[in-house]
């Protein structure tokens, strides 16, 4: 997101600050993601599905049902449903402003406000992690990666990432940030005539382009042995081109030092030697996992990421890789089995949300 758009949201919450007292500060009373509670993600077609049953434009007892388990398991605290900034984007292009509204309403409801980080924020993230644990510290992923408030799926941060916060007193910028983990906040920006345009003429995609281009390789006709060799060149490439001097950027920061594969090992593990570069390389498992979705897609399409493929790509990346249970479409789950990702993390991966109920308890 650009300065003016960090501007144009702080200046709408302050105007509105006095708005709600108390439910604002309900809005910090949400406790944080237990060991024992289950991320759901659901994409923009399964909110779709569940807003349309809400709405009564649909009448399926099989998706009401679904429904039903969803609103209970999340109002019980057994589980969380979070948004990202692409369930935003989408979500702000709906051109109808009765069913926009309904369906923020009915995410508002569910996800209980809770967003995931955008994906390249994740990035660096991952890395910020992989130096704490080489470090013997044991972080709090699923709390760093998950968090509540508008603020969180836009700029990967909390409220304070806002410079112009620092302008207001304390009890009002107290206030503000309350309001920023509030349905009332999520409604306001959706609601404002200046703040809605900047997120449904969808120009935060356009800033992913160059990120989404970097790992778009096409190759036809690949056997076997080939597209693993492929795949793992292409991992390696961008672990070196983007993740190591990251790596390096936060130790210098942090005066700490770490043990990286040396390139000779990387090299061989390219060759199709089974040693230990994949299960490193699967410490940065957003990374690992749009890198692996973005290749599968592109051996099979030709040409530059569509719109579309883009979106699903930036939210189901970080989705799988820290979630527990995804649903997605039919193709995204195809290519998450047949990249066989399922042998490299236990998440779940449907593409029915009337399979939800098999894995929810």
């Amino acid at each position: 997101m650009s300065q003016d758009s960090d501007f144009g949201l702080i200046t709408v919450l302050k105007m509105h600050y006095h708005a709600a007292h108390q439910m604002l500060k309900e809005a910090w009373d949400m406790p944080e993601i237990e060991k024992d509670m289950d991320i759901v993600y659901l994409d923009q077609k399964q909110w779709i599905q569940l807003s349309e049953q809400r709405r009564g434009n649909t009448s399926d007892p099989e998706i009401a049902e679904v429904l039903e388990l969803i609103e209970r398991t999340s109002s019980a605290g057994k589980a969380v449903y979070p948004l990202s900034i692409i369930h935003l984007i989408e979500t702000a292009s709906r051109s109808d402003d009765d069913s926009r509204m309904d369906l923020l309403d009915l995410m508002c409801d569910i996800s209980n406000l809770y967003t995931i980080s955008p994906a390249t924020d994740i990035e660096r993230k991952e890395v910020e992690l992989f130096v704490e644990r080489e470090q013997e510290k044991d972080p709090d992923v699923r709390n760093q990666i998950f968090q509540r408030g508008i603020a969180h799926s836009i700029l990967g941060k909390d409220e304070n990432a806002f410079q112009n916060l620092n302008e207001l007193d304390e009890d009002r910028a107290d206030l503000v940030r309350a309001l920023m983990r509030s349905k009332y906040g999520f409604k306001l920006v959706f609601g404002h005539q200046s703040m809605l345009p900047k997120l449904s003429d969808r120009s935060y995609e356009l800033e992913l382009k160059e990120f989404a281009d970097q790992r778009l390789f096409n190759y036809d006709d690949l056997d076997p042995d080939e597209y693993k060799r492929f795949m793992r060149r292409n991992m390696v490439g961008y672990f070196n081109d983007n993740i190591r001097p990251l790596i390096n950027q936060v130790c210098d920061t942090r005066g700490v030092a770490v043990s990286i594969p040396n390139v000779g090992e990387m090299r061989s593990w390219i060759r199709g030697d089974d040693n230990e570069i994949g299960e490193f390389l699967r410490q940065f498992p957003m990374m690992y996992i749009h890198l692996t979705l973005t290749f599968s897609r592109n051996v099979e399409l030709e040409g530059t990421i569509d719109r579309n493929d883009l979106n699903d790509l930036m939210s189901l990346s970080p989705a799988i890789a820290y979630s527990d249970i995804v649903l997605t479409e039919q193709d995204w789950t195809r290519r998450y089995f047949t990249s066989n990702l399922n042998q490299d993390f236990d998440t779940i991966v449907r593409d029915d949300l009337l399979k939800l109920p098999e894995h929810l308890d």
